[in-house]
Formats: structure tokens, C-alpha cells, sequence
């Protein structure tokens, strides 16, 4: 199984203020739920709570709440990173996709195969950052959109899926 992180950033690093995305980019968020649409994804609490479930996935909604139970069937609330990989395989995921939030980025990146990340021109401010790639990320590929530009990182040197 292929993981992904799925993000748009400001200029300034910003992913989110307040529990949201402060921007929009009705383009980006098009291609956005184009390449989510349909796989299982994993994204932190509080950014689920801000949000209504991904159509067409499995919504993997990672916390340290044990408690937590979903009302809906295309939602399921996991513990850990490799629960959320061991669920996203066993419904028969081919692709993970990490959609945030911060710490949710945090914990995955070392694993992450590849970064779907919209840079935004603007140096719109947030309370929610996009960690720094880092070494060992190559851009892959790069599609300029009329307002952004969508950089496909590929990570060199993923860490093995057993340190989960």
C-alpha cells in the first residue's frame, strides 16, 4: 500500500487556522477530492470534526480517544498509525491518503511514499503547519494551476512499514 500526504500550503508553511482551511481554491479542491475520492484516508480529530466525511473512502479518523465510536459507515476512529494502515489494507486500500492535520503529517511523513503538496502563493497566516520535507524528497512532478502549483514529491527512502 502506497501512503500519501494530500495537502495546500501557504507561502508561509500555514495549513489551517481554527480547525479549518482559511483559503479557498475551488480548483484545488477539485483535484484535491479527485485524487482522495474513493481510497481510504487518515486524518486527525480535530480536523475531522471541522469536516464532513470524504465521499466514496473510508474516513480513518486518528486519536488517542479509545472511546470514540462513529454514527457513520464510511468512518472509523483508529488508535494508531498502524491500525490506521492494517484498516486501510484490509478494506482493500491501495493508496493511503494522510489529509492533516499537522500532527497527523508529523506522524506519517517518515512513511510516506509520496506528497501531493499545492503551494499557494499567498502568505496566508494559521495555527496548523506543514512540516518541512527535508532530505530524501525529490519533486517528482509539477502542474501549474491558474491560481497554484501542485509539486508531486516522491520520499527516497521511506521507513519500513513494521516501525509503524
Amino acid at each position: 500500500m502506497e501512503i500519501r500526504a494530500v495537502v495546500a500550503v501557504s507561502r508561509t508553511g500555514a495549513i489551517g487556522l481554527d480547525g479549518s482551511v482559511p483559503w479557498e481554491y475551488p480548483e484545488d479542491f477539485r483535484q484535491y477530492k479527485r485524487r482522495v475520492r474513493g481510497s481510504p484516508v487518515v486524518v486527525g480529530r480535530r480536523t475531522f470534526d471541522q469536516m464532513d466525511p470524504i465521499d466514496d473512502s473510508l474516513n480513518l479518523v486518528l486519536t488517542s480517544d479509545e472511546s470514540r465510536t462513529a454514527d457513520h459507515d464510511r468512518v472509523q476512529y483508529v488508535n494508531s498509525r498502524a491500525e490506521a494502515v492494517s484498516v486501510a489494507e484490509d478494506a482493500g486500500g491501495d493508496v493511503l491518503s494522510v489529509i492533516g492535520g499537522g500532527g497527523v503529517y508529523r506522524a506519517f511523513l517518515p512513511f510516506t511514499d509520496r506528497a501531493f503538496v499545492s503551494e499557494l502563493p499567498e502568505p496566508l497566516e494559521g495555527d496548523a503547519d506543514f512540516p518541512y520535507l527535508g532530505a530524501g524528497w525529490e519533486v517528482a512532478e509539477r502542474h501549474e494551476f491558474d491560481r497554484f502549483t501542485l509539486v508531486e514529491h516522491v520520499n527516497e527512502h521511506p521507513k519500513p512499514r513494521s516501525e509503524l
